[in-house]
């Protein structure tokens, strides 16, 4: 019997200079990536509530993969473009 594939999670936090600029050069090619491999955004947000800490960043989202396997292979691809924008966000990711 197979077991469902256990999914993966990308959490992001971003410092973005341009969101405007930001969206159009990386976001919107990102989430087209993302949807062809059907991952989720579940959270997108330029202003969360801070439970703890200090928050420096603008801009959070979480993505869910439907396989961890997936959530590796495309973090690498995602980074890859975020790279072609760099001069636009400053960045730190986890993944589960």
């Amino acid at each position: 019997m197979n077991s469902p594939a256990i999914p993966g999670y990308l959490i992001a936090t971003l410092r973005v200079k341009n969101l405007e600029e930001y969206m159009q050069r990386y976001g919107m090619p990102a989430i087209t990536q993302l949807n062809e491999i059907g991952a989720e955004v579940q959270v997108a947000s330029a202003s969360p509530d801070v439970l703890e800490g200090d928050w420096d960043c603008n801009w959070t989202v979480v993505i869910r993969f439907p396989s961890n396997s997936k959530q590796r292979s495309s973090t690498t691809q995602l980074a890859t473009l975020r790279c072609e924008c760099s001069e636009s966000t400053s960045s730190r990711m986890a993944v589960r």
